[in-house]
């Protein structure tokens, strides 16, 4: 006659006899412990996808708004930023311009995001303030900023989108290049602060990073 087998509830540490089905004796106790365990480990495996979705995204958020690991920042793009977030520091988001920021101050969004045309990531006419909200909202797509621009400003913003990217070259600027650069938009970024209206394309003119459409398409 085989001997019936035995084991130990893993709460209650009581030796049961017979096959475990789920390693307790069986007790409402064990059985709501042995729940509560599982909804436990369930949570901390949700936590642990929801936090690598949020370091992914920030990762794409970091990449959106120019910001490199310290000691590799790109300088060119940090001080092009300062300058959208000051002249636009007035306006509403442009792509959602009743969301309510509740003092939260904008970031500067590209309108065609980096990853689908890198080549335009210093473009002021591609960059402008934009709640924290819209910014990192994967469900609004390029064409919807794009409309978004378009109310804000002419139509014709399209159409300089698509001349600029289409006659100039992919960046390829040294570490040395973009910090002139940058010195020039420290200048713009003073001239501002001390009261001149300047335009975006004058920006990009001085910036001279861009070939440019004839005002009748581009004059914002």
């Amino acid at each position: 006659m085989s001997k019936e087998k035995r084991y130990k509830c893993r709460h209650c540490l009581v030796i049961c006899n017979g096959s475990p089905t789920s390693s307790t004796c069986g007790s409402i106790d064990c059985l709501l412990a042995e729940a509560m365990g599982y909804i436990g480990r369930s949570r901390k495996k949700d936590a642990k996808r929801k936090r690598k979705e949020w370091a992914k995204r920030k990762a794409e958020l970091k990449e959106e708004l120019g910001m490199e690991p310290r000691g590799n920042q790109d300088v060119l793009q940090r001080y092009i930023n300062k300058i959208v977030r000051f002249i636009d520091k007035d306006l509403n988001c442009y792509v959602l311009p009743d969301y309510k920021t509740n003092g939260q101050p904008k970031q500067a969004g590209h309108v065609i995001s980096r990853s689908n045309c890198s080549k335009l990531k210093y473009l002021l006419l591609n960059i402008h303030g934009e709640s924290v909200f819209s910014n990192s909202n994967k469900t609004i797509s390029d064409a919807d900023k794009i409309k978004a621009l378009m109310d804000r400003y002419t139509p014709s913003v399209e159409a300089a989108l698509d001349w600029i990217k289409d006659n100039n070259e992919e960046l390829s600027m040294n570490q040395e290049q973009r910090q002139e650069k940058a010195n020039i938009c420290k200048q713009i970024l003073l001239e501002l602060k001390n009261g001149s209206k300047i335009s975006r394309r004058e920006i990009d003119e001085r910036i001279g990073i861009y070939r440019l459409p004839s005002k009748e398409i581009y004059n914002i």
